[in-house]
């Protein structure tokens, strides 16, 4: 009986209507909502419970990889799950951004090393190992951040010291 929306943000309630394709939204049981995945959908959607704001998940549309490139520092976004961010910059990633199981690969591509940068209360844990805290990527490197929980995260790829 929950009232489910499918949305272009992951703000509970209060996001945003993606409505293309879309018959029947914010309909409760024992209401069919579906979804015709228009092929110009981005990506990443959410669907959501708008009677509950914990209530919800992520739709990953694929399976193109899509790929941004960002010439300046930048702070990873719910929008960035599942693609790949090319960047000669610092990439921040910051805690209740994303949910246990999402994953952005992000390139050095420029000639010089970048960080990657835990926000504040986030704790990055290099892969297989106990060590934390923020990475250092080399040129050229590939390093995938993986959610484990809304505030840890394990790094692990090619280049990452």
């Amino acid at each position: 009986g929950h009232p489910f929306r499918i949305q272009s943000t992951p703000n509970g309630n209060a996001g945003t209507q993606y409505n293309t394709g879309v018959t029947n939204q914010d309909g409760a049981a024992p209401t069919d909502i579906i979804f015709d995945v228009p092929h110009d959908a981005p990506n990443t959607l959410f669907y959501q419970c708008t009677a509950h704001p914990n209530m919800g998940g992520v739709l990953h549309i694929g399976p193109d990889f899509s790929s941004t490139t960002k010439s300046s520092n930048y702070t990873l976004t719910a929008s960035d799950i599942g693609t790949l961010v090319q960047t000669n910059a610092t990439v921040t990633v910051d805690q209740n951004i994303f949910t246990a199981g999402d994953a952005i690969t992000i390139h050095n591509n420029s000639g010089s090393n970048i960080t990657i940068t835990q926000g504040t209360n986030v704790t990055f844990y290099l892969a297989g190992t106990s060590t934390t805290g923020s990475r250092t990527l080399a040129q050229r490197g590939v390093a995938t951040v993986l959610c484990v929980a809304s505030n840890a995260f394990v790094v692990s790829g090619g280049g990452l010291t």
